[in-house]
């Protein structure tokens, strides 16, 4: 986290896992938000660099083992999500690389998307075996095309940046640093 002009950078940093969403980033995200919209104007949401990934979605080693799901009112994925939602400045996801799953969705809450010619977006679990969850498939609808949103969650593979932007779902779209 960086603040600076009135402007929060927040990386999201877990290289090891590809910028997987455990429970402890989710936390330090949701902190770091919170802290963002009392000193900032507005929040950049970013990745560190991790193999042309900028978030592989939520740690899936977080998950239930008894094939339940997580609580919406104590998963720290759903609060930061409802975070983003609320945070009453402007948070802009800067995707370079994958955006999959959960961090497609986490991208999607953002109220502006800015990603590089080389992002891609994916709805993963179907790959997996996973649930998603009706907060999030609401959070899809929301800022997509609803046959879009369908493509996403029936087939699992990835779209990439440069058709959503013309979809809309994608404000602008830059050549990789």
């Amino acid at each position: 986290v960086s603040t600076g002009e009135q402007i929060t950078c927040i990386d999201l940093a877990n290289p090891s896992r590809r910028n997987a969403l455990n429970d402890d980033l989710l936390r330090e995200l949701i902190d770091a938000l919170t802290q963002a919209a009392v000193e900032s104007r507005a929040v950049i949401l970013g990745a560190q660099g991790s193999s042309g990934v900028w978030c592989a979605g939520f740690d899936i080693t977080s998950l239930p083992t008894d094939g339940s799901m997580p609580d919406p009112a104590t998963s720290p994925f759903d609060r930061a999500l409802t975070c983003v939602r609320e945070l009453p400045i402007p948070v802009i996801a800067v995707v370079d690389g994958g955006a999959w799953g959960g961090g497609c969705n986490l991208a999607l809450v953002c109220d502006l998307i800015v990603a590089t010619t080389e992002a891609s977006f994916a709805i993963t679990p179907a790959k997996l075996g996973v649930a998603y969850d009706s907060a999030g498939i609401a959070d899809f609808l929301a800022a997509m095309p609803v046959n879009i949103a369908r493509e996403m969650f029936f087939t699992a593979e990835p779209i990439d940046a440069a058709r959503l932007e013309r979809l809309g779902v994608v404000n602008s779209l830059h050549d990789s640093p």
